[in-house]
């Protein structure tokens, strides 16, 4: 992950690295594993002594054979960092994690080790190099993503303490940005303007009626396949190995229209295709609303569907955690905390406020 080649001549006295129980060597900032266990074995001194013949230079005498320097609890924050990549890669292989969430670490942690170096030790880092890198790197860039990026860089310390690796979160105090909620909601007018641009034979339709109808989540959609298509139970089953969380599976109840629109798209390897016959991409799909955005000229992406869908059931009267099952939360606290635009639903505010007060029987 990190960028090694201004790393000269550089071979680490072996380590113990506690993590995986076994001792190791830095060649040029990469960890090369020696031995099994605490102590360098005479199998562990000849990987070493393999190790610095392959870089060209010969084993230097130790104070204490039996005791070698350990400096584990100060590693370089380019080590530590692909370390923490490499278990993070290990859990996708194990599909305890989605690719997306190790590509999205990757772009910030990369960004984050170009900017201060691979050779600045762990002892050495301060909260300063993480706001130069903001400065540097983010300039312009929305709360949210800056929010993102320091989460990005302080969790890699946080797992390392969390495994014994090293004392404490360098950086722990740093204040991140706020993020900012994106306050985004269809509503009936907005809807129905949008609804009317959608053409019957258009793929694209499908994909937008289908987020309008289930509030499912836009990648949910765009990577459901006809094999978790459930037509008896009407449903879409993502097993608990793909669905977001990986705690439970992830069901989206169809019903109407939308069973009508999967029954229909369901001989695909995808159910939701372009008009070539391939999945859906972001990418695709965000050109797409850019261009009905600038059309219309209101805010327009596919998460505003979900955000849709979950506050007209609000407003309908639904248990919040019938909502939030339905939207595939373990409980309500994201559905209310984050989905539920009520508050910008005036008319529909005074009118509970007249039930409330019994005012709309009085009426």
């Amino acid at each position: 992950m990190s960028k090694r080649t201004s790393r000269v001549d550089f071979v680490q006295q072996p380590y113990f690295k506690k993590s995986h129980n076994a001792m190791y060597v830095d060649i040029d900032g990469k960890p090369r594993r020696l031995c099994k266990g605490d102590k360098l074995t005479q199998e562990g001194r000849e990987a070493y002594e393999v190790a610095l013949k392959d870089r060209g230079k010969q084993a230097e005498p130790e104070d204490n054979p039996a005791d070698p320097v350990k400096p584990g609890d100060n590693p370089s924050v380019a080590a530590l960092t692909d370390d923490f990549l490499v278990s993070m890669a290990g859990q996708v292989r194990q599909k305890k994690l989605a690719a997306r969430t190790l590509k999205w670490y990757s772009e910030f942690l990369q960004s984050f080790i170009d900017h201060i170096g691979v050779e600045l030790l762990l002892s050495d880092l301060k909260p300063l190099h993480v706001e130069k890198w903001l400065a540097k790197a983010y300039d312009g860039a929305s709360d949210n993503h800056r929010n993102g990026a320091v989460r990005a860089v302080s969790r890699v310390f946080n797992w390392a303490r969390k495994l014994g690796i090293i004392a404490s979160n360098p950086i722990a105090g740093f204040e991140r940005p706020s993020p900012q909620p994106r306050e985004c909601y269809l509503n009936a007018d907005q809807w129905q303007q949008l609804s009317a641009m959608l053409k019957e034979d258009d793929p694209f339709s499908d994909f937008v009626w289908f987020l309008y109808l289930t509030g499912c989540r836009p990648f949910e959609a765009r990577t459901a396949k006809a094999s978790q298509f459930d037509r008896e139970n009407k449903s879409i089953i993502f097993e608990r190995a793909n669905s977001k969380g990986k705690k439970q599976p992830r069901v989206i109840i169809l019903e109407g229209r939308a069973f009508e629109i999967v029954g229909r798209q369901a001989g695909n390897e995808f159910i939701f295709t372009n008009t070539d016959g391939n999945a859906w991409t972001a990418f695709a799909l965000n050109c797409r609303f850019a261009r009905l955005r600038k059309k219309l000229g209101f805010e327009l992406f596919p998460y505003i569907f979900r955000h849709t869908f979950i506050t007209n059931a609000l407003k309908r009267g639904l248990n919040p955690m019938t909502v939030a099952t339905l939207a595939g939360h373990m409980d309500a606290t994201m559905v209310m905390k984050v989905y539920g635009h009520l508050a910008k639903d005036s008319d529909h505010l005074r009118a509970e406020l007249r039930k409330a007060t019994g005012e709309d029987k009085a009426a």
